[in-house]
């Protein structure tokens, strides 16, 4: 949490910070605290090695929720990178069907 509070008063990305809040994002055990780690670093999402590895993390989220963030955040930088993932979220049965919802909207906006 301490990552969070800093990356929010930081003006740009450091490598340390931002690693520090990937790692958060993809392995805290609690979804609040990765919904945190994903908002800290939306403001870094200007710089495509973000975007990239945000995308490489929606991959390994299971939460739904943090799903859904994580799309509509790389919809909104027109991360193209996320389309494989997005097309495999809509296409699996064990999708959560917001999840899918969101999956295919993004793929109209990004197609």
């Amino acid at each position: 949490m301490k990552a969070v509070q800093y990356a929010e008063q930081i003006s740009g990305p450091s490598p340390e910070v931002t690693n520090i809040l990937l790692e958060t994002l993809n392995h805290d055990p609690s979804v609040n605290v990765r919904l945190a780690a994903a908002n800290a670093l939306h403001q870094f999402a200007v710089h495509q090695e973000v975007r990239t590895k945000l995308a490489q993390s929606l991959q390994q989220q299971s939460d739904p929720m943090l799903q859904i963030v994580l799309i509509k955040m790389l919809v909104q930088f027109h991360e193209r990178s996320m389309v494989p993932t997005l097309q495999d979220f809509s296409h699996d049965e064990k999708t959560h069907e917001m999840v899918k919802k969101e999956a295919e909207e993004a793929l109209t906006v990004l197609l």
